[in-house]
């Protein structure tokens, strides 16, 4: 007999963080947790999407957006789920900060003016060498001494020190605040604790062990998991050659190459289609040849 326990995919794996959050028409969870990041107890959600890049250079990291929250006072929040947070992920997430804030800005006879009052980037961070709970970023003019850019700021959450912080004043005091921040960095036994404590983390925590009980849906989280391994393995080895090569041309051609590569490898995976062109950023006829020649 197999006495092996399985492996336990919590809420710091990006598919159970998706389905815990897109399984409630009214995103109870999401919103209490953005009220509790946000210290705002009037935040109420009009809509939830998920959209994700995809990646165009070596240079770039796997950029998913998680989750797009678009609230009823016409500000967005985009809540980015981490499990790696280091000083190269910083400086790569800058590009696409740019490039979130060129997305939302709609040009008119005007000039140009931003679709939101406000857009807000929400890290959630599992991990991370930094000791802060929260931090606030605001693009800065160090010559006029002036937030740049008002409309738009970066809240980094370290959920992993949020948690340890949490744990030692509940020790002492027995207190349920930033359940919801600390519920995302719980392992089963922990995830089972505090179901005790509030009634909708003991939902989440439903949800997320009616997943785990799922073969289908482990097979597919392990896939997606496995998937992103190769790709990012595959991504740093491609960078790699290119910064050898030294040449431009040949760089192009083998961030291309790289991406057939990785699209190859993922396919090998039975990883989803409408995954691998999104992540991967290939067309659907190069989709098909790699099929074709894999017969």
């Amino acid at each position: 007999m197999n006495t092996e326990e399985k492996e336990f995919f919590d809420l710091s794996c990006d598919r159970v963080f998706k389905a815990v959050i897109l399984d409630s028409k009214d995103y109870r969870f999401l919103t209490l947790l953005l009220r509790d990041i946000m210290e705002d107890d009037t935040l109420e959600i009009k809509s939830v999407t998920v959209y994700e890049i995809p990646v165009t250079s070596v240079e770039e990291k796997v950029k998913i957006v998680d989750i797009i929250a678009k609230l009823k006072n016409n500000k967005v929040i985009n809540v980015e789920l981490n499990t790696s947070f280091g000083k190269a992920v910083k400086e790569r997430n800058i590009f696409y900060y740019y490039g979130l804030l060129n997305r939302n800005i709609k040009r008119g006879k005007e000039g140009k003016k931003p679709k939101y009052d406000e857009i807000i980037q929400i890290n959630l961070n599992l991990i991370s060498e930094d000791k802060y709970d929260k931090e606030e970023i605001r693009i800065y003019n160090l010559a006029r001494e002036e937030v740049y850019y008002e409309n738009f700021k970066i809240i980094n959450i370290n959920v992993v020190y949020y948690k340890k912080l949490w744990y030692d004043k509940i020790i002492k005091e027995g207190i349920k605040e930033h359940i919801y921040v600390v519920a995302l960095a719980s392992k089963k036994e922990e995830l089972k604790a505090l179901s005790k404590l509030d009634r909708l983390v003991k939902e989440v925590a439903d949800k997320v062990f009616e997943l785990n009980d799922d073969d289908n849906e482990r097979m597919k989280i392990e896939q997606e998991r496995d998937a992103r391994l190769i790709y990012e393995n595959s991504m740093k080895y491609s960078k790699e050659e290119g910064i050898e090569e030294g040449k431009e041309l040949g760089k192009q051609e083998g961030e291309s190459n790289a991406k057939l590569t990785i699209a190859k490898k993922l396919i090998d995976t039975n990883a989803d289609k409408k995954y691998i062109l999104d992540i991967t950023g290939i067309s659907e006829k190069e989709y098909e040849k790699i099929k074709q020649s894999e017969k």
